[in-house]
């Protein structure tokens, strides 16, 4: 079990489905492919602070980590499967940490989706073997 160097469980989990299940403690990492938190981790590293959720300090974002099969969305959504994140970066821009990913894939060998034409940075760890861009 891969457990986050830089982000608490309440950053990649909605608000109500983590006070539900709080009391499985450290259980909760398991949710998550272990090559999304170490992706993360890794852009964390790279280019510094950057938000999932941030109910836990009353902000609105609660569902850009993993997201309940009853929420909204697609209903295949990497997110429901703990394989995506949409992230916000303080520093950067999204659109410029796209590209950069995109020129840049043996940085984040993981990360094997991008959502194009948003401003985050939705990036997932699907199955699948090369880099899908896709949206817009």
């Amino acid at each position: 079990m891969y457990k986050s160097d830089h982000f608490w469980i309440e950053e990649l989990l909605p608000k109500e489905f983590f006070l539900k299940y709080r009391h499985k403690g450290d259980a909760l990492w398991l949710i998550f492919d272990d090559r999304l938190l170490m992706t993360l981790d890794s852009l964390r590293d790279q280019f510094g602070i950057m938000t999932i959720n941030d109910w836990l300090w009353s902000g609105n974002r609660q569902f850009s980590g993993f997201r309940p099969w009853d929420s909204l969305g697609s209903e295949l959504s990497q997110h429901k499967f703990g394989r995506a994140a949409d992230v916000i970066f303080r520093d950067h821009e999204a659109k410029d940490i796209r590209e950069w990913i995109i020129k840049n894939r043996n940085y984040f060998p993981y990360i094997t989706g991008i959502e194009k034409d948003v401003s985050w940075l939705h990036i997932d760890v699907r199955n699948y073997d090369g880099l899908l861009i896709f949206g817009g």
